[in-house]
């Protein structure tokens, strides 16, 4: 049986006049015209993403029954986009040797089950989706995508600029006057081709944030703004959805990595920044500043990929154990005095 290739994703054009197809292994895309909706329903069934009634091999053989779509999928797979589903089964002889060192640490530490090969295929089947692709926003995808993440969203509605390029080092020269989400998925394809990214230029705001993050299974929020109120959209998401997520802050020379607010019922960041109001006034007032756009132009290319590091690494044991040290806790840094001390609410 085939299936979709780790790394083709697919996705309806904003103003739902075509389909298009999008490999983030080098290859070209793909844009079908509009009536497509059969043909989004044979991706569907090929990728295993379920809308609607769809997504099963029953379906999908009957959808075969159409000589056009049979066509298709003959034509999908002549371009190299298809795999036989046996040859998923396992990881390749590619992907050991890509993530061995990965693999061997796993096997070290005691965060992880023993079966490391199980670890990094279910990384693989993980959604992450990153607000923002700035500062962090960016080494964060990019560290994500050399772990092996599967599925990658990025959301951002800026475009290269001169003045990102000294601390935003996922971009170049060549990347000025370019959305971010399209600069940051190419150098997303170079990273790890295995890794499939959606991109959305547009703002996340409270008419929108629900239906761009539904499908993830973690939320990164590198964006500056709508700060605080787009922590509060998350923690609805995580008590309705179960989605988690990891927010960050900067107010030099210190920066907050963390919590993670996940799990229906545990701490969301409202009830933990009303805590700090209580408990600790120094750690509210830096955390008032931190959420003001002064701050997020404080910043530096070392601040940011320290705080992208600290963050990934929760990040992929939570997605692959449930758990992880910053989980309803906070970690702060200070980078001039390398000293460091954990913020609970």
């Amino acid at each position: 049986m085939k299936r979709l290739r780790s790394g083709v994703d697919y996705f309806e054009s904003c103003d739902k006049t075509r389909l298009v197809i999008f490999p983030t292994f080098g290859k070209h895309s793909y844009s079908i015209p509009s009536p497509y909706g059969e043909a989004l329903r044979v991706l569907d069934c090929l990728s295993d993403r379920r809308r609607g009634d769809g997504g099963d091999d029953a379906d999908l053989q009957g959808l075969l029954g159409n000589v056009e779509l049979s066509d298709f999928v003959n034509y999908l797979d002549d371009e190299g986009l298809l795999i036989d589903e046996s040859c998923e089964m396992g990881l390749s002889d590619e992907a050991r040797t890509r993530f061995c060192r990965q693999m061997a640490y796993f096997e070290q530490s005691s965060a992880f089950p023993d079966n490391v090969e199980t670890l990094q295929l279910n990384l693989g089947k993980r959604s992450v989706a990153v607000v923002g692709c700035g500062g962090v926003g960016a080494p964060v995808a990019e560290l994500l995508s050399a772990t092996g993440v599967g599925r990658i969203l990025l959301i951002d509605d800026d475009v290269v600029e001169l003045g990102n390029l000294g601390r935003q080092i996922a971009y170049s020269e060549q990347d000025i006057g370019v959305p971010k989400v399209s600069a940051l998925a190419k150098r997303i394809g170079l990273i790890n081709p295995q890794t499939s990214v959606t991109v959305m230029q547009e703002r996340i705001d409270v008419e929108n944030y629900a239906r761009l993050l539904l499908e993830s299974d973690f939320v990164v929020v590198g964006a500056d703004t709508p700060m605080p109120e787009l922590l509060y959209w998350l923690d609805d998401l995580v008590d309705k959805r179960g989605i988690a997520y990891i927010c960050m802050s900067n107010c030099p020379p210190v920066f907050r990595v963390g919590p993670v607010f996940a799990q229906p019922g545990g701490m969301r960041y409202k009830a933990y920044h009303e805590r700090l109001e209580t408990k600790w006034r120094d750690a509210a007032r830096y955390e008032c500043y931190s959420n003001t756009a002064q701050a997020s132009k404080v910043t530096t290319v070392w601040v940011c990929y320290a705080a992208a590091a600290i963050s990934v690494g929760n990040i992929v044991q939570y997605l692959l154990t449930g758990n992880c040290a910053l989980l309803g806790q906070a970690y702060l840094f200070d980078m001039e005095s390398l000293s460091g001390w954990w913020g609970t609410g």
